[in-house]
């Protein structure tokens, strides 16, 4: 198996893989609230915390960084 092949199979399912994660993590957070009362409302706090902590630079760091990315492949994409 090449590693073309393999990064054709992988690159289509990160979307995927990233909702199932989001998914769990709700699904993990309304059963720690169903068996202990405020634990799942603490949890979401906690995790919305850890993300308003992260500076905003940061993000837009990210943010540039794919948008390049995007405009290159688009761009050696158009390149013979």
């Amino acid at each position: 198996m090449t590693l073309e092949r393999i990064r054709d199979f992988i690159r289509p399912m990160l979307p995927a893989l990233l909702a199932v994660f989001l998914l769990c993590c709700a699904l993990l957070s309304g059963v720690m609230e169903a068996i202990v009362p405020g634990l799942g409302v603490a949890f979401t706090k906690g995790t919305a915390g850890f993300l308003t902590s992260v500076p905003s630079e940061f993000y837009a760091l990210f943010g540039t960084l794919g948008l390049g990315y995007t405009v290159a492949r688009s761009v050696d994409k158009r390149t013979p």
